[in-house]
């Protein structure tokens, strides 16, 4: 499956009178540096990607073929060297990062990796060597909103964060990067789902073909947005046990830590001077905000721990921040 390039209208290098696009694309990438044509155009073949994989959200023998193609165009997984650092929206540990292909595939399509399966709303019937990682029930075909699929997937605007970002030329000409909001309608009940999107990009090896994408993704991070008035209430709070609960050994590593001495976390009695609380007449979005001061962060051999302030009423939040568990020093 090739995968056109289709440079997103209002973005990319300008056309000069009398010179035709194709011109200008070439010389735009004379030097051989990724171009933000060239990143539009693998942002907008995702997008589209997304959305025809999801048209396939009865037939799974389908979807696994327009989801492989679409991970072969536009990401990097076959590039020697290369490995491609994808953090999905929803994914849970270990299998939190998907750095294969095969992992990538799983999110895309869930149980449709499972040999025999037609449906993706069935219960999956292999495991991770067949290529199945749980409990992934398929990005593309909105699994949250009814197996129905995408009706459309565009760039945010104004409210989710505005245009996007690019880094081009100079030491990120042949590792551009970009950054934005991307947006995804259910074609269940027209709901909308943003999330914020960070992509790396490393040039194509392998151009022979028409119409092959030049620039492949090799970073894609995503993260759910949280737009104003979505915030918490103080008292809607979620303990980490809750947070941890279908997850057995990490439940098992939070109780082992609450019954470790007091003497490996930074406990204070009283608030350091220079913590900043946010006033109770802020908007949603600052009275949100977590303020860390560096008169509580202390070293110890076990990493580092950190206590949190945030919020009008001067609640804490995280207790401690530790890369390394407790248990990590034995």
């Amino acid at each position: 499956m090739v995968i056109k390039s289709e440079p997103a209208p209002t973005h990319g290098t300008p056309v000069k009178s009398g010179q035709l696009r194709g011109e200008a694309r070439a010389a735009d990438r004379h030097d051989g540096c990724i171009t933000r044509a060239d990143m539009d155009a693998t942002i907008t073949a995702f997008m589209h990607a997304v959305v025809s994989i999801g048209k396939e959200v009865g037939n799974c023998t389908s979807a696994k073929a327009a989801a492989l193609g679409a991970l072969d165009a536009a990401y990097a997984y076959d590039v020697a060297g290369v490995t491609v650092l994808f953090k999905p929206t929803m994914t849970v540990g270990p299998d939190v990062y998907r750095s294969t292909k095969e992992g990538a595939l799983s999110y895309f399509i869930g149980t449709c990796v499972c040999p025999g399966i037609k449906d993706p709303s069935a219960a999956p019937t292999c495991g991770k060597a067949e290529g199945y990682f749980a409990p992934d029930s398929g990005f593309a075909f909105a699994s949250s909103s009814g197996f129905r699929g995408w009706s459309k997937v565009e760039r945010g605007g104004a409210l989710q964060g505005g245009e996007f970002r690019y880094n081009i030329d100079g030491p990120f000409c042949h590792a551009a990067q970009a950054q934005g909001p991307i947006c995804f309608t259910s074609a269940h009940d027209q709901s909308v789902a943003c999330v914020d999107k960070t992509f790396g990009f490393v040039v194509n090896p392998n151009q022979k073909q028409p119409g092959t994408l030049r620039a492949l993704l090799n970073i894609h991070h995503s993260s759910k947005q949280v737009l104003r008035g979505e915030h918490r209430e103080e008292n809607d709070t979620m303990t980490l046990k809750e947070l941890l609960s279908d997850n057995e050994d990490l439940s098992s590593a939070e109780e082992e830590m609450e019954n470790e001495p007091d003497s490996y976390w930074t406990p204070l009695e009283e608030e350091p001077e220079n913590v900043t609380i946010a006033d109770s007449d802020m908007d949603a979005e600052t009275d949100n905000a977590l303020v860390r001061s560096s008169a509580e962060i202390s070293s110890t051999s076990s990493g580092w721990f950190t206590k949190w302030y945030g919020g009008s009423g001067g609640y804490k939040g995280a207790r401690r921040v530790c890369p390394q568990g407790p248990s990590s020093r034995r």
